[in-house]
């Protein structure tokens, strides 16, 4: 095993020949590299690259995106309770090993692993040699955010603790067009959900997706900051050179979901079209507008969502005004190993009562969606078929 300071270290072909379609556009080479040039994933930042890689022969065969965590910045997984705790028993919390995507919460593969291998084989490899490096370099744990159900066997008999958290994602169902979509809630919501529609469209705005060329980094980095600073004391905006990057390293996956008024730019959304699916990243206005946040990023891309045939759209972290809004709850895995055998316990018994938590709610959840009587209202655990609650 390898440890690298930046994903430059190695050529694009030879990391993305890991991937498979649902692996982009996150964990490619493309994206990671992005990160890092834009300094969001940088020594002096809160993400420090330290990916992981296995080679045999010269050749990768398996790696993980990583990064050494001083904060919890940029994450969507919450763990300033455990910090907090560790710090009550004089256990240093920082820094951690994190394998994930920064600013991301959306669920996939944290081990890529090459065509013609033991995928079970060379994860545990991989994680294995992971947390020795880890631990011989300070950190206070290894945590795997929002992993693929496949991968957690391996984590489980590694030790790791799960920990499953909920997100909300719309699915296709095969809808005609979006009236047919409406027709999945009941009465009351169905009205509820073309009120707020028309509301957006009385008050003058109109909403419309921009592709390729059309799309205007430096405009979408204006609208997210301007949100970030009203809204969100504390975390600053993503810098204008990672949504320049980004732009540049998908002219054909990204996408501007932009709204104006009387011909002027109020707010929009970045979003990334890939494999079949839409990914929602960085929204933004620059100011308060009633039910304009579910026009463009609910209603409207669910609506192209059906007309382009995507199967898949995740809309990004949190938020349970998605969840009356056609967005089914989603339960998502993610590992975390701690060295220090009193913080794990500790850790084990607070996810205990998390989980017992969250699986009471499932019913509640599934009876607030709105949907009429059918499995596709029921809960799903990402990568499974759906569950009753």
């Amino acid at each position: 095993m390898r440890v690298l300071c930046s994903i430059a270290e190695v050529t694009p072909q030879q990391w993305d020949a890991l991937l498979v379609p649902d692996d982009r556009p996150f964990s490619s080479h493309a994206h990671l590299l992005a990160l890092e040039s834009s300094g969001v994933a940088s020594p002096d930042s809160a993400w420090s690259p330290r990916h992981l890689v296995l080679e045999e022969g010269g050749a990768l065969v398996a790696a993980a995106p990583a990064y050494v965590k001083r904060s919890g910045s940029g994450e969507f997984l919450f763990d300033g309770a455990w910090a907090r705790a560790a710090e009550r028993m004089g256990v240093p919390y920082f820094p951690k090993l994190v394998l994930g995507v920064p600013f991301s919460s959306v669920p996939g593969r944290r081990v890529l692993v090459a065509p013609g291998h033991d995928v079970a084989a060379r994860t545990r490899q991989l994680l294995a040699q992971g947390a020795q490096w880890a631990r011989a370099n300070g950190c206070s744990s290894v945590h795997v955010h929002f992993g693929d159900d496949q991968a957690w066997p391996t984590l489980e008999a590694l030790g790791y603790a799960q920990r499953l958290s909920m997100q909300y994602v719309w699915r296709n169902g095969g809808y005609r067009d979006f009236a047919d979509f409406l027709e999945r809630f009941t009465a009351r919501r169905r009205k509820q959900l073309k009120r707020e529609a028309r509301a957006v469209a009385e008050a003058g705005f109109t909403v419309k997706t921009l592709r390729g060329p059309e799309v205007d980094p430096a405009l979408a980095h204006r609208l997210h900051a301007a949100t970030v600073e009203r809204y969100h004391h504390g975390p600053k905006a993503l810098p204008l050179a990672y949504f320049e990057a980004l732009v540049r390293a998908f002219p054909d996956e990204v996408e501007f979901v932009e709204a104006r008024r009387h011909g002027q730019i109020w707010a929009g959304a970045l979003n990334l079209a890939c494999a079949g699916a839409l990914y929602g990243r960085y929204w933004g206005a620059l100011g308060p507008a009633p039910f304009l946040h579910f026009a463009v990023c609910l209603y409207h891309p669910v609506a192209e969502c059906i007309e382009r045939g995507l199967t898949l759209y995740h809309p990004g972290a949190g938020g349970e005004h998605k969840l009356t809004r056609g967005f089914t709850p989603t339960l998502v895995s993610s590992g975390h190993l701690f060295f220090e055998p009193r913080l794990d316990r500790t850790v084990r018994e607070f996810l205990a009562h998390e989980r017992a938590a969250l699986e009471q709610g499932l019913p509640l959840w599934q009876h607030e969606t709105g949907f009429k009587a059918s499995p596709k209202g029921q809960a799903h655990r990402h990568g499974a078929k759906p569950r009753s609650g």
